[in-house]
């Protein structure tokens, strides 16, 4: 073999493993830019934090046989008021739950949660009242004629036909488990009417 034919089949046996190189020195090079071009993907704080770490705190009754000063949250409302689509309501009314529960514990008295729907149709109230969270008491169907509007709107707490409306209720309860219950001193401390008042007094605080 001549020398030039050798220098001929070297320099053809160096090609491939030089040109293997760059094409790898360039893949690295453009994966090291990529990740300094988005830092954020991975320092996301959501990205590794557990789930439960970022869920939104939601009301949970913890049903309970109790007496004494009581703080009461009641909704009054139906499918037919639109509250439901209004947007910002059904938020607003889970973190009233959770405002007027925390100023209730504040002054060292209980709290519980009420929804009256005034819907017809049970089921349709059931469902109307779904997207709002959890309750301690539910008081559904039959329109206008529903013990819950008997008493927060026509006769023991009168107050505006209107609907959605949202009170704050103060009692003392009194009881004897299974001997007598009795209900003492109630009275309404807030009552608001509309959904957008509402949204506003819940973005304020929802002081009582």
């Amino acid at each position: 073999m001549t020398g030039t034919g050798f220098i001929q089949r070297a320099q053809r046996w160096l090609l491939v493993p030089a040109g293997t190189a760059v094409w790898v020195a360039l893949g690295v090079v453009l994966l090291a830019a990529a990740v300094r071009a988005h830092p954020a993907e991975r320092t996301r704080p959501d990205a590794a934090r557990p789930a439960a770490e970022t869920a939104v705190r939601t009301y949970v009754p913890d049903f309970e046989f109790r007496k004494g000063r009581e703080i009461v949250l009641v909704l009054v409302g139906a499918a037919f008021c639109g509250a439901q689509r209004e947007p910002g309501f059904p938020q607003a009314l889970g973190d009233a739950k959770l405002r007027v529960r925390d100023q209730a514990a504040a002054r060292g008295a209980q709290f519980r949660a009420v929804a009256v729907s005034l819907d017809w149709k049970t089921d349709e109230a059931l469902a109307f009242l779904e997207g709002f969270g959890a309750f301690d008491e539910l008081t559904v169907g039959s329109n206008w004629l529903n013990d819950g509007a008997r008493r927060y709107i026509w006769r023991d707490l009168p107050g505006p036909a209107a609907v959605p409306q949202l009170l704050v209720v103060e009692r003392d309860v009194e009881t004897e488990p299974q001997v007598q219950v009795q209900v003492r001193n109630e009275r309404v401390i807030k009552r608001i009417s509309g959904a957008l008042p509402v949204i506003a007094w819940v973005k304020d605080g929802a002081r009582i």
